[in-house]
């Protein structure tokens, strides 16, 4: 399995410039067979991440820790839901798929976006634009983390243009 940050020791969670809620870290291992992990934030966010069979080669530990804030991130009401996804570089060979189900929604004028970052929350990808509150699917190819945000029309044009670090790839 090819990656950023592959054999990453897992017993520390802190990245710099992403604010985790430790208290709510849930690992386990997830091997070809497939797998799910899930936990919930202290604001009754519920996070499932799931990988189908095949995605990866060899069982390997996960983990999976919720974020309350990231330094730099490119919406200004920073991250509606989301978490950090460990070991930071793991490639999936089929995508897994993070499923966030939260009561936030947003604000008038505002749209639904998932935000990908890498390690230390300084490299953001865009992944989709959606509507409302409720239930986010976000499709998860590579490890460091993915959030939901919301986005007014300025910040839609922002994201339009953001460019990736290679290591989201």
């Amino acid at each position: 399995m090819a990656g950023c940050g592959d054999g990453e020791d897992l017993s520390s969670s802190a990245v710099a410039g992403v604010t985790q809620e430790d208290a709510n870290r849930v690992s386990g291992t997830i091997g070809p067979a497939g797998g799910t992990l899930q936990t919930t934030a202290s604001d009754d966010t519920r996070y499932t991440l799931t990988s189908p069979a095949n995605a990866l080669p060899s069982a390997r530990e996960i983990a999976m820790t919720p974020v309350t804030a990231i330094g730099g991130y490119p919406l200004a009401g920073g991250p509606a839901a989301g978490v950090a996804l460990e070991p930071s570089g793991t490639v999936f060979a089929a995508p897994a798929s993070l499923v966030i189900e939260t009561s936030k929604a947003a604000p008038a004028g505002s749209v639904a976006v998932a935000i990908l970052y890498a390690d230390d929350g300084k490299a953001f990808q865009r992944s989709f634009f959606g509507q409302g509150a409720g239930t986010y699917t976000v499709p998860v190819a590579h490890f460091s983390g993915a959030t939901v945000g919301f986005a007014t029309a300025p910040e839609l044009e922002t994201l339009a243009n953001l460019q990736a670090a290679d290591c989201l790839f």
